[in-house]
C-alpha cells in the first residue's frame, strides 16, 4: 500500500467565517495545473482518501491533491452548534478553504455527504469546478441506505480496544464487503477512529450522528434533481457500489441521461461508499482525471 511521507504533504487549519476551524491537508502542493479536492461522507475524513491519494501524487502524471475535514469531523473543530452541521455551511467551508489555499478551480472527488456538496457547489459557484467524481452519491437518496447509515450510528457497542476496532467494523459492515481482505479492515480503523488516551475514539461529533437519529422515515425523502441540473455541464464519473442501497441504478441511469458527459464505474463486492483505491475503480478514477469520460 502506497505511503505519504511527510515532506510530501503540509496540514492546515482555516478558519471558517464563524471562526471554526477547518482542517486541510494539501498534498503535492508544489505541482502546477488543476488540483483535485477530496470531500469525506457524514462522519468520515481525510485519512479516507489516503491510499487513492498517493496514487494520484505518485502516479505518471501527478496532481496537487487537497483533502478537507468537514466541521466536526477528523482534524476540524466540532462545532457548539450542532445546527451548523448542513450541507449549505459545509460547502461555504470548502470555499473558504479553497480561498485560504489559492485555489480558484479544483477537480472534485466527493464521497456520500461530500458529493451532496458538489450539488451545491456546481449550483452556487460552478466557475470553481473542473471535473466531478461521486463516490456512491446522487440526488436521489434510497430509504434502505439511510436506515442503515441511522442504524449503525445509532449502535450502543463501540470498541475501547485496538484491537477490536477491525472485527467491529467487519460485524457492522461486512455483508456491504464481503470480500475485503483483512488488512484492509484495519486501514478503515485508523481512519475512522483517533487515538485518546490508548483507545480508539470514533473521530467525529456525537451531534453529527443525531442528527440521523432524528430523520423520519415515514415522510418522503427530499431529492436533489434541481441543483443536479448544475452539475450536467461538467465531465462526471459515477462510482457506484455493487452492494450499495443508497444510490440505486435507476437513479445512475437518470444521472447519465441528463448529463452527456457522465460515464460510471461499479465497485464489485462493495457497499456504501466503495473504497476508491480498490480496482477497477482507481483505475477508472485516475483515466477520467486525466483525460475525461471518453
Amino acid at each position: 500500500m502506497p505511503e505519504l511521507a511527510t515532506r510530501e504533504y503540509c496540514d492546515h487549519l482555516i478558519p471558517a467565517k464563524d471562526g471554526i476551524s477547518i482542517f486541510a491537508r494539501d498534498v503535492a502542493s508544489h505541482l502546477g495545473g488543476v488540483p483535485i479536492v477530496c470531500l469525506p461522507g457524514l462522519t468520515r475524513n481525510h485519512r479516507d482518501f489516503t491510499q487513492i491519494v498517493a496514487m494520484i501524487t505518485q502516479s505518471d502524471t501527478p496532481r496537487r491533491v487537497i483533502c478537507i475535514d468537514l466541521r466536526g469531523r477528523g482534524g476540524s473543530d466540532r462545532d457548539p452548534d450542532p445546527s451548523h452541521y448542513n450541507l449549505m455551511t459545509e460547502m461555504d467551508d470548502v470555499v473558504t478553504v479553497l480561498d485560504a489555499l489559492s485555489v480558484a478551480k479544483a477537480d472534485f472527488i466527493g464521497t456520500s455527504r461530500g458529493g451532496l456538496l458538489l450539488h451545491f457547489l456546481a449550483s452556487l459557484q460552478p466557475d470553481r469546478i473542473g471535473k466531478v467524481v461521486l463516490n456512491d452519491i446522487g440526488p436521489v437518496l434510497e430509504k434502505q441506505g439511510l436506515m442503515r447509515i441511522k442504524d449503525y450510528l445509532s449502535g450502543n457497542t463501540s470498541p475501547t480496544r485496538w484491537e477490536d476496532v477491525p472485527i467491529h467494523l467487519k460485524a457492522v459492515h461486512g455483508d456491504s464487503f464481503p470480500n475485503l481482505p483483512a488488512h484492509e479492515w484495519e486501514a478503515m480503523a485508523v481512519a475512522l477512529y483517533r487515538d485518546d488516551n490508548g483507545k480508539p475514539l470514533a473521530d467525529f461529533d456525537p451531534a453529527i450522528a443525531a442528527q440521523i437519529s432524528s430523520v423520519d422515515f415515514d415522510k418522503p425523502i427530499p431529492d436533489l434533481w434541481p441543483q443536479f441540473e448544475a452539475l450536467c455541464q461538467f465531465p462526471l464519473l459515477i462510482v457506484k457500489g455493487a452492494l450499495s442501497e443508497l444510490l440505486s441504478q435507476q437513479c445512475c441511469d437518470m444521472m447519465m441521461a441528463k448529463n452527456p458527459l457522465a460515464r460510471q464505474v461499479i465497485a464489485p463486492q462493495q457497499g456504501h461508499a466503495p473504497l476508491l483505491h480498490i480496482a477497477p475503480v482507481a483505475q477508472a478514477i485516475m483515466h477520467f482525471l486525466n483525460h475525461g469520460p471518453a
